[in-house]
């Protein structure tokens, strides 16, 4: 990676698809995602977070904000060709 992209700045660039990939991966229950009034997004607890990276790892918005090709491992990676989007109505 260009910089090093953690879900706080994932959500504080407003580019949290709220997929939910990132509670999954994440081995201490750090995060969690919290339900907005217009789209969701994800919730780091730090003091639970030990920067393990697995969140990043799935995390498909972190390239959007480090200026990085695709780059998804695992589970994410096998889905195939995947895009960012979200419904504009309630």
């Amino acid at each position: 990676m260009n910089k090093s992209v953690n879900i706080a700045d994932v959500v504080g660039g407003r580019v949290c698809c709220g997929c939910g990939a990132c509670v999954v991966a994440c081995p201490r229950g750090a995060i969690e995602i919290a339900e907005g009034r217009r789209y969701n997004f994800a919730r780091l607890d730090a003091a639970k977070c030990v920067e393990c990276g697995l969140c990043r790892q799935v995390c498909p918005s972190t390239a959007l904000l480090s200026n990085e090709p695709d780059r998804a491992v695992g589970p994410v990676a096998d889905a195939g060709e995947c895009s960012l989007a979200w419904a504009g109505d309630e």
